[in-house]
């Protein structure tokens, strides 16, 4: 879904990976109300609790325009992306689930989640979401990998289940001298221990082992592997050399082919990850430069009577790139993570000052 008309959107910082939008304003509730409850409560409650812990809930306004929403973190990121996560969740909500009433994102750094009724902190099933690489293992990988994946998760789900508060783990195991195999998983910490040995067990069973990476996602938990290779030629399982016969013929012909065809695949595998790393290297040169050129960057003041007031005003470029918020025709809307540029905007509509 493109976001709505009035906005002009540059390329997101975090990943978001899935949502899922359910249920429908009915005649009894205020849906412009409702969408302001929501994004005080991600603004305002949950993002400053972001700054102090991994995983918070809490709910804001009066039935039947009450919102109850939670997030949680990835227990490995720190509380500053914990907080940017947080907020960008506002945004996304308004481009894709605008309409409704009950929500989850899922970003690779936080999972959100928004409703008109209370959580119940069971094990949810759905809506899920699944999500893998597209490259597949060879086949002679297979049984390996099944064997290290199935004893990597089950040490993972007991550590996890029984773990910390933030209820995140994560395993590594090395399969060969170039190969290692990391599997992450979490559930909500509000779960209980065997709601959650049962999520994670559930989503297990459905990632796509024969991936290189692989994730599957509930509600209550998640979970999810990569598989590292550190060597484009090696294969995990190593191959034992064939055993000398009376005719070498068969093993001539077949040492003539295999040479080229591992040199084409190093090859092609070091032009990839040197033109991957030249364009990162691109990128984040040209972010830098952009960063360095906004010497009089201007955020969006906290509006403490609303999302949007045709009271502001504006006083700056209006060709200059704004860091700190969503800009849409009369409506202003929290979302620091963002870029955007003015653009046929009228300064009496916003209210700005420059960044201390």
């Amino acid at each position: 879904m493109q976001p709505s008309r009035g906005c002009i959107s540059l390329a997101d910082e975090l990943n978001l990976v899935g949502s899922s939008c359910r249920g429908t304003f009915n005649n009894t509730t205020d849906s412009n109300l409702y969408r302001s409850n929501l994004a005080r409560l991600f603004s305002q409650k949950l993002y400053n609790e972001g700054g102090n812990s991994n995983y918070n809930k809490s709910s804001y306004g009066e039935d039947p325009e009450k919102v109850y929403g939670l997030y949680q973190c990835r227990g490995d990121v720190t509380k500053q992306t914990c907080q940017s996560c947080i907020n960008s969740t506002i945004g996304d909500t308004l481009n894709y689930c605008n309409e409704s009433t009950t929500a989850i994102l899922w970003y690779d750094e936080c999972v959100m989640r928004y409703s008109d009724r209370p959580f119940s902190f069971t094990f949810e099933s759905r809506p899920a979401l699944g999500r893998s690489n597209g490259i597949n293992i060879n086949a002679s990988d297979l049984v390996t990998v099944k064997k290290a994946f199935n004893q990597s998760f089950s040490k993972l789900i007991a550590e996890l289940a029984t773990s910390s508060e933030l209820k995140f783990e994560t395993v590594s195991e090395n399969l060969s001298s170039s190969f290692t195999l990391y599997t992450l998983g979490q559930c909500i910490p509000d779960l209980s221990t065997e709601d959650c040995r049962a999520c994670l067990n559930s989503a297990a069973q459905l990632v796509e082992y024969e991936k290189r990476s692989s994730r599957y996602l509930y509600p209550s938990c998640g979970v999810g592997f990569n598989l590292m290779n550190s060597s484009a030629d090696e294969p995990i399982t190593p191959v034992q050399a064939p055993t000398s016969s009376g005719d070498d013929s068969g093993n001539g012909k077949e040492n003539k082919t295999w040479i080229p065809v591992v040199v084409t695949v190093s090859a092609v595998a070091t032009v990839g990850l040197l033109g991957f790393f030249a364009w990162r290297v691109h990128i984040k040169h040209r972010k830098n430069e952009e960063e360095k050129a906004n010497s009089q960057v201007i955020r969006l003041l906290r509006l403490r009577d609303g999302i949007g007031n045709n009271d502001n005003t504006y006083e700056g470029d209006q060709n200059q790139w704004i860091h700190g918020s969503r800009i849409c025709y009369g409506r202003i809307i929290f979302c620091q993570i963002r870029r955007f540029q003015f653009r046929s905007f009228t300064s009496r509509d916003y209210k700005w000052e420059k960044e201390q």
